[in-house]
């Protein structure tokens, strides 16, 4: 019999699964506490639970989660890339962001991506599969048990979370629920390169989870040559999904601005960018573009850089330069797809 992570399931699916069973719905919430409050690795580690119960859970599920096959920590000290294999050896990569005290985990929903955008070298990967709410969990514990803590998440690493969409949100339950993990969920952002339709959803979930939207470009040819499935999911309606989710959570929008050497970055470009911010509440993080291989596209020199954030100055947008951390062990924005470095290679 084929065992499920039991890893993958919501409080309330669990209590659902052993309600079925005719256990007490009261031992989903012990089960959770063994799990995300105890780290226990073995139901036989479950010691309050009645032999019946451990007997079912051992025949029906597994604890198993990812398995570290190679670290990698920037020469800086602050970025670390984590690759894993998967049961089925498919492999994942995860990065740990260290800022000061405060470390921000950036997870990884898909092996490989079906979105093809032109700068990303999870996109020249290639869609493989979905992640597993089980491991998405997984790179979380994982992490945490290494780093001590772990102060955000950002669905920002591989494949795009919102293609992933009822496995993300059980994580999300998961990750968020009182009886397990407890992590705050205005703590953690998706990012999105614009599935319109799932932004709308999610912003039905009643969540009010922090979104970033890949914007790229405001000229829809250019987002177009940049991100080829923009021509099925045009900007307006990305836009126009992106004002509903405001409407409906009143959490500001993250604009994603990964800037290309004399693409996108013109006084008109930020004029254009400006204007959107009539219909729409958003800051805008400009990303100086992180070079895969086989892309055509070159990175901004810092003085382009800093003259297209001057064009910002005396609107009323909010704009950060992303800091460019990872870059040296390809663990930046864009750069992530489960290949080895062996020169930066430090095993734990």
């Amino acid at each position: 019999m084929n065992q499920s992570s039991i890893l993958s399931y919501t409080l309330e699916s669990l209590q659902n699964s052993l309600l079925e069973q005719g256990f007490e719905s009261f031992r989903a919430k012990q089960i959770f506490h063994f799990l995300y409050q105890k780290n226990v690795k073995s139901f036989s580690e479950m010691n309050n639970l009645p032999k019946k119960l451990i007997e079912y859970l051992v025949s029906q599920f597994h604890i198993l989660g990812v398995q570290e096959e190679n670290h990698i920590i920037s020469e800086r000290k602050d970025t670390h890339k984590y690759l894993f294999t998967l049961m089925d050896n498919m492999k994942v990569e995860s990065v740990i962001i260290n800022e000061g005290s405060r470390n921000t985990l950036c997870l990884s929903s898909q092996v490989g991506c079906s979105l093809n955008c032109v700068f990303c070298a999870t996109g020249q990967m290639g869609m493989k599969r979905n992640l597993s709410s089980g491991e998405m969990i997984s790179q979380f514990l994982f992490l945490k048990g290494k780093h001590g803590q772990i102060d955000n998440i950002v669905f920002m690493g591989m494949g795009e979370p919102l293609l992933n969409y009822n496995n993300l949100i059980n994580t999300i339950k998961i990750l968020n629920s009182k009886e397990g993990l407890n992590f705050g969920i205005r703590r953690i952002t998706i990012s999105t390169a614009g599935v319109a339709k799932n932004i709308r959803r999610l912003a039905d979930e009643n969540l009010h989870i922090h979104l970033a939207v890949s914007l790229n470009s405001p000229d829809p040819m250019t987002r177009i040559n940049l991100m080829p499935f923009s021509k099925r999911i045009p900007l307006k309606e990305v836009l126009d999904a992106c004002k509903f989710y405001q409407e409906k959570t009143k959490r500001r929008i993250t604009f994603e601005y990964v800037l290309f050497k004399g693409i996108n970055s013109s006084k008109k470009d930020a004029k254009s960018i400006i204007k959107l911010f009539d219909d729409l509440q958003f800051n805008l993080n400009i990303i100086p573009y992180n070079p895969i291989d086989g892309c055509k596209y070159e990175t901004p020199s810092h003085d382009e850089v800093e003259e297209f954030t001057r064009y910002f100055q005396y609107s009323k947008i909010e704009v950060v330069q992303r800091k460019r951390k990872g870059r040296d062990i390809s663990a930046a924005c864009g750069q992530l797809a489960t290949h080895i470095e062996d020169k930066h290679t430090m095993r734990h």
